[in-house]
């Protein structure tokens, strides 16, 4: 149901119910959803859990969006969970960045092609490299 959807919780009742619904447990907060601020109190059925959860993941895309856009951008979903990753992780190696994402059907190609496609459309310098670690340029 969630898709492997990764993210962070540290109460043990949810991690179990987030764990049948196909999420993957992270132990970094940066490295996923934080269900800590958003976990609901009382009873929810499992689709309205599921929407709760997509809900935090477009709140944060917005977040990212505005503070490194100024604006609305299109970009794909691969190109999305990428700057997400950045953004929270602080930089992040190819490695990293793939374990971030959950990218384990995308191949090397696929990601780098998705990181330079977003270098040309925003800017060679938009997504700079350092000694193997990547980050946004302009946070």
């Amino acid at each position: 149901m969630l898709d492997k959807v990764r993210i962070f919780c540290s109460d043990i009742f949810w991690l179990g119910i987030l764990s049948d619904l196909d999420a993957v447990i992270v132990t970094d907060k940066n490295d996923g959803v934080d269900f800590d601020k958003i976990a609901p109190v009382g009873a929810v059925s499992m689709s309205h859990l599921k929407e709760i959860i997509l809900d935090e993941i477009e709140n944060e895309w917005r977040k990212i969006e505005h503070e490194v856009f100024g604006k609305k951008v299109t970009v794909s979903e691969l190109q999305k969970q990428i700057l997400i990753a950045l953004y929270k992780l602080d930089g992040a190696t190819m490695q990293r960045l793939r374990e971030s994402i959950n990218t384990t059907t995308i191949s090397n190609h696929a990601l780098d092609n998705a990181v330079h496609e977003l270098r040309r459309t925003f800017g060679r310098e938009f997504i700079r490299c350092e000694n193997g670690k990547y980050f946004i340029n302009n946070i």
